[in-house]
């Protein structure tokens, strides 16, 4: 029974594997302004960051301060058209330093710490 058990497990984890879309790049500017969250704000002149990499690390004087990070991201229907779980999506972020919040499409999907 146990060798069954084992066996469904498997294959019901092999059906829910997620597809990933790796975001590297993002706009960046530094301070805050709470319409930076709506989708049709104008980033065209903020610098563009590796978001792997800290921004001091990219040269950007910011200490203790805030700034957004802004992604432009389409999924393709293919992926949607292909998934076990049509109706959920799962965003990872990295590790923010003290507080943040996150959006899409201009609506806070998330946050942690606190201000």
């Amino acid at each position: 029974m146990k060798k069954t058990v084992f066996g469904l497990m498997l294959m019901a984890s092999m059906a829910l594997q997620a597809q990933v879309i790796e975001v590297r790049q993002a706009k960046f500017h530094t301070g805050d302004d709470v319409a930076w969250k709506e989708a049709n704000v104008d980033d065209s002149q903020w610098k563009t960051l590796d978001v792997t990499k800290n921004w001091d690390n990219q040269g950007v004087r910011c200490n203790n301060s805030y700034a957004w990070y802004r992604v432009h991201l389409q999924m393709p229907k293919s992926m949607l058209e292909s998934s076990d779980m049509k109706e959920n999506v799962v965003f990872d972020l990295a590790q923010i330093d003290d507080t943040d919040e996150a959006y899409l499409n201009g609506h806070l999907i998330g946050k942690t710490g606190s201000q």
